[in-house]
């Protein structure tokens, strides 16, 4: 692919494997303000980072898929906060200012970063 001329984005995507999941964030290593991007995420407390991830899906992507065990759960407050970001208009390029709620509750979470990939 031809980035020349491409925006830059963030792409991303979700893994099962063995009973583990996994948050995957990758972009063409020329990108620095993605990386600057992401380096400013990882600098937010491990325990914050889950329900960053979920405003981050909710407020820039389109067709998100949930369970509906998990919507069940979440209080009537955390509902219409999921549906308000899912309905917003996100201007791209500034930064998502996340809220401090508890959306959902991931434990062993692990950070793991290559930013020397090519």
């Amino acid at each position: 692919m031809n980035f020349n001329n491409f925006g830059e984005n963030i792409f991303f995507g979700f893994i099962s494997n063995g009973g583990q999941n996994y948050v995957v964030f990758h972009w063409p290593k020329k990108f620095a303000k993605v990386t600057e991007y992401i380096e400013s995420v990882l600098v937010l407390n491990k325990a914050k980072l889950p329900d960053f991830i979920v405003q981050f899906i909710f407020r820039y992507v389109e067709n998100t898929y949930f369970s509906e065990q998990w919507w069940k759960y979440l209080s009537d407050d955390n509902k219409n906060f999921i549906a308000s970001l899912a309905s917003s208009m996100q201007q791209y390029g500034y930064p998502l200012n996340v809220e401090n709620r508890k959306l959902v509750y991931w434990k062993n979470i692990e950070i793991k970063k290559n930013f020397s990939y090519a």
